[in-house]
């Protein structure tokens, strides 16, 4: 398993590849993720999984996929799995129940585009929606879309990583 976390060498790499490559207009995210992925090519590591973590998520993720030139299975993004613990951690805190009762997913992107599903979402074998009135739920919803910002808020500097390490030892662990 490959965890990318890329942040400290993608913040060296930022002036750099703005003062060499943005003349030539060429993609400084790509360039970015060949630059860092090279050495976990399918041909080094043919059996590897890679996890990306730094943002922008869904667009790392997505030239990780690219720039490795492994299987679409191999390479994630663990937003899902970080948002949907922030989702389950705010159900089960408004409720005053464990997390380990709250059934819930967050679907899609990470970040604005992210849905956290109501529906489908039960604590303790019940609907959320029969626990939770409507415009309280949505403020919840919200709040998930905003939980990494609310916590680089709570932080002042640098950025969440708490949450984000949690989140990956999750994902190895399964």
């Amino acid at each position: 398993i490959i965890i990318s976390t890329q942040i400290t060498i993608k913040r060296k790499m930022d002036k750099l590849i703005k003062k060499v490559f943005t003349p030539f207009k060429i993609n400084q995210l790509e360039i970015k993720n060949r630059l860092i992925m090279a050495p976990m090519t399918r041909s080094k590591s043919p059996n590897s999984i890679l996890i990306i973590v730094t943002n922008a998520l869904d667009a790392m993720a997505q030239q990780a996929l690219k720039v490795s030139s492994f299987n679409k299975e191999k390479v994630v993004g663990m937003a899902g799995v970080l948002d949907t613990a922030r989702y389950r951690s705010f159900l089960a805190e408004e409720l005053n129940v464990s997390v380990d009762v709250v059934q819930a997913y967050v679907l899609g992107g990470h970040g604005d585009t992210m849905v956290p599903t109501v529906g489908p979402t039960t604590v303790g074998g019940i609907p959320v929606a029969d626990l939770i009135p409507a415009n309280r739920l949505e403020e919840i919803v919200q709040r998930t879309r905003d939980g990494g910002a609310e916590i680089v808020g709570l932080l002042k500097t640098g950025s969440a990583y708490y949450a984000p390490s949690a989140s990956i030892v999750e994902m190895i662990d399964r």
